[in-house]
């Protein structure tokens, strides 16, 4: 449950394609492209959430496994991730998350 002006807007969980940090605020990306602010930081979310569904790629992004679109390598054995909704945004694994985050899609 995110706030909203006045109101409490419940979003699923199944509906979140992304969490990520931008200018020192934690943001929510949801399946219908809106972004909300949250009170918690990645670091907190990364406890609370299945990490069978979301997985921190680096320091700026939890991502969702149901929402990857495509995955492309990069420099430097890394690896680029495209989610629908931040398709402006360079989404790179980590170079040493690389391994764990092949791991975690089964490969």
């Amino acid at each position: 449950m995110i706030k909203v002006g006045e109101k409490i807007k419940v979003i699923h969980i199944e509906d979140i394609p992304a969490f990520y940090s931008l200018e020192k605020a934690t943001f929510i990306l949801t399946s219908e492209r809106r972004n909300y602010v949250l009170d918690y930081s990645l670091d907190q979310l990364q406890t609370l959430l299945d990490p069978k569904l979301f997985f921190r790629i680096n320091r700026k992004f939890i991502i969702s496994l149901n929402y990857i679109d495509e995955i492309f390598t990069w420099s430097n054995s890394r690896l680029k991730i495209k989610v629908p909704g931040l398709e402006e945004e360079n989404i790179i694994v980590a170079r040493d998350r690389t391994k764990e985050f092949k791991e975690w899609l089964g490969e």
